[in-house]
């Protein structure tokens, strides 16, 4: 769930700041009278949403005034909108804690909040392709393909989903980018088979065979992902 942005208020969540799992749902509050012989009468007294809850870690130079905007909402005291992926849920913030270390530059925190309208379900076919984007970009910069020539589109593309401009003209884009990838994905698997020698590998062969298969993993995932925000992009142009 961290791939997709939320948001509580004013207050974006992105990163680590961004829990794997939120918990949902609630009780029915019954009544529940046993009756002589073994029957059971209940009463239904209505639904009760559980409280929302969850933790994360603000990371960067703004990871305290993160913190503290969160709080300060908790202050203030007023119904708040919980955004995340199709959910808009109106909720108070009940609790709110954060935890001060290494400078201000990681704050731990927990927030619980307690709901009180459940928004219809959004479709928001841009924030699938931001998320999408966003998540391959993360891949290739860890793998050191960022600066790859044949992926210099996609700092734009990311930049037109965040702008909420991106559309069915950049679908060629976009496929620019997969054909980009595909090539990566298939330069590390070339990598890999031009391997030779027996066993034991010399130190540059396992570098090799090391590099060949980050790359090979790289392109098939990001290319993958962006294949999907293509996929997408595409299905919500064709409903317009």
């Amino acid at each position: 769930m961290s791939v997709i942005p939320m948001s509580i208020g004013t207050v974006r969540l992105t990163g680590a700041g961004v829990p794997d799992e939120i918990v949902l749902g609630g009780d029915q509050r019954l009544v529940i009278h046993e009756l002589p012989g073994g029957g059971r009468a209940v009463d239904v007294l209505g639904a009760q949403d559980r409280a929302i809850v969850w933790t994360g870690v603000f990371v960067g130079e703004d990871a305290l005034q993160r913190a503290l905007e969160l709080d300060q909402l908790r202050r203030d005291g007023d119904s708040q909108t919980l955004a995340f992926e199709t959910f808009q849920i109106d909720v108070m913030i009940e609790r709110f804690r954060y935890g001060y270390a290494r400078g201000g530059h990681a704050i731990a925190y927990e927030i619980r909040c307690q709901p009180l309208d459940w928004g219809p379900p959004v479709s928001d076919p841009l924030a699938l392709v931001g998320a999408s984007l966003s998540l391959a970009s993360t891949v290739l910069a860890a793998s050191g393909e960022l600066a790859n020539p044949e992926l210099v589109a996609l700092p734009g593309v990311i930049a037109a989903a965040s702008s909420r401009q991106l559309g069915a003209s950049d679908l060629p884009a976009l496929s620019q980018l997969d054909a980009g990838l595909a090539a990566i994905g298939t330069s590390g698997a070339a990598a890999i088979a031009s391997i030779s020698g027996g066993w034991p590998m010399t130190a540059p062969a396992i570098h090799a065979a090391v590099s060949g298969c980050g790359r090979m993993a790289c392109g098939v995932i990001a290319g993958g992902l962006v294949g999907q925000a293509g996929l997408v992009l595409g299905g919500a142009g064709s409903a317009e």
